[in-house]
């Protein structure tokens, strides 16, 4: 690397890919769900896994970019980056965010589903 604010990327693919990995295993465990409701439905619910699978997709996109902004950045302005603490600060606030605001909407899609679930809903998945 030329430069040393280049490596801010490296913390930036890592989450990254970390959370490549979490939607990947979220999309597998959505697909057993729906192919096989009674597994895991009352411990996860098909919706809230499919909701941190799709989250999961469009973070790890949009911190890829970061990284490549942050790594593309200092080589073609040919200086460093003026604060690499405030890009550190940057994920970080991006990290925790991401993960308050699944972990809420989560809490709100079980709190939905068990005070108003309606008696008869035609489109619901039949358990057996």
């Amino acid at each position: 690397m030329k430069y040393q604010t280049q490596k801010i990327a490296l913390a930036y693919f890592v989450v990254a890919l970390a959370l490549f990995i979490v939607q990947v295993s979220g999309g597998l465990l959505a697909g057993w769900i729906y192919i096989s409701p009674n597994t895991l439905s009352e411990a996860l619910p098909f919706n809230i896994v499919r909701m941190l699978h799709t989250n999961a997709l469009i973070v790890w996109l949009l911190l890829g970019f970061f990284g490549a902004a942050y790594f593309i950045i200092p080589e073609e302005s040919e200086r460093e980056i003026y604060s690499p603490r405030l890009a550190y600060v940057q994920l970080a606030i991006l990290t925790f965010l991401t993960n308050q605001l699944s972990t809420a909407f989560s809490r709100m899609s079980v709190i939905a589903a068990v005070w108003f679930v309606p008696d008869f809903c035609p489109l619901t998945i039949p358990r057996c």
